[in-house]
């Protein structure tokens, strides 16, 4: 699930790897939005859940 790899860090390891820094503090690779889907975008839900990682 792409929220567990968000709050373990993963994203923001790979994006290092890849371009050479970390990503901004705040982007959506390290932000885990409440809800489904990123705000302000078609089809965005506002439901509060919890990632369940592994």
């Amino acid at each position: 699930m792409l929220e567990c790899m968000k709050q373990d860090g993963f994203l923001a390891k790979l994006h290092e790897k890849w371009y050479g820094a970390p990503p901004d503090a705040g982007s959506s690779l390290t932000t885990v939005f409440p809800g489904y889907g990123p705000p302000g975008l078609p089809g965005f839900e506002d439901t509060p859940h919890t990632p369940h990682c592994n």
